[in-house]
């Protein structure tokens, strides 16, 4: 007997099992990932990790696209930034897919998770050495560089944070390494969907890892690296330096209730 193929309705909500919290994933990134995914979830040989594969193949020669010249990259043109920033963000959509089909079919794995979350720090790593060195070419000021390094510092230090309140809070659920926090995305009907997207425009200000791909290319297109770098500067760093410490004190507090 042959199992029946799921209906595109089937197939929707099954990729919509899970609700992000940053701007560009809301708005761009995961609506194009399951557009992408729903022709291809049913095709055995399109695998997560070969998504993950794929789409840092796709991030690191968009990376070597925008290696400045003036250092032995390619010689700028329009073709070479918007081809670096199509492959970027197609990459960054890869990116969202991988995860997305592994929860469709229920073939999460902990070499899957190690292998996209450690990949998306280097990654993030590779991008703002580039970025930064563009910035630093652009203007003569070495600080760019400095910023690149403290973002990229911070946002690991983020996500370690992060996932250790994730082990506390599964561990106490018995969830058995899940992300207690991760919930399927909702159903809405059309107000709904007008009032979660407006409520999510506050996140437009807050440039996490997976808010880069957008504002990266929108700053490599416009020629505004060093305008990015300041705004990493004097709001995405400080804010990413408060959301490590209220998570440092949710633990506490975790730590506290348990002894």
């Amino acid at each position: 007997m042959t199992s029946r193929t799921p209906s595109f309705k089937e197939r929707l909500a099954r990729l919509r099992q899970k609700q992000e919290t940053s701007f560009t994933p809301i708005f761009f990134h995961r609506p194009a990932a399951i557009l992408v995914l729903l022709p291809l979830v049913e095709i055995q040989a399109v695998t997560p990790n070969r998504l993950t594969t794929v789409s840092i193949l796709l991030r690191l020669a968009a990376a070597a696209l925008l290696w400045p010249a003036e250092w032995g990259g390619l010689a700028e043109s329009g073709l070479v930034l918007w081809s670096a920033a199509i492959l970027w963000n197609f990459g960054g959509i890869l990116d969202a897919a991988d995860g997305a089909l592994a929860r469709y079919r229920g073939t999460s794995s902990a070499f899957g998770r190690f292998y996209d979350k450690v990949s998306d720090r280097l990654i993030t790593l590779v991008f703002m050495v580039v970025l930064s060195a563009r910035a630093m070419l652009e203007t003569g000021d070495v600080r760019y560089v400095f910023v690149a390094f403290v973002y990229v510092a911070l946002m690991s230090a983020s996500s370690v944070a992060k996932w250790v309140e994730v082990g506390i809070v599964a561990e106490a659920q018995g969830a058995k390494g899940a992300d207690p926090a991760e919930r399927p995305a909702e159903a809405r009907s059309a107000g709904e969907w007008a009032v979660y997207l407006l409520w999510s425009l506050r996140t437009l200000f807050v440039v996490t890892e997976m808010d880069l791909p957008l504002w990266g290319s929108i700053a490599v297109l416009f020629d505004l690296e060093h305008w990015l770098f300041v705004y990493l500067a004097v709001f995405a760093l400080p804010y990413t330096l408060g959301a490590i410490g209220v998570r440092a004190v949710r633990i506490y507090r975790m730590d506290s209730q348990a002894a």
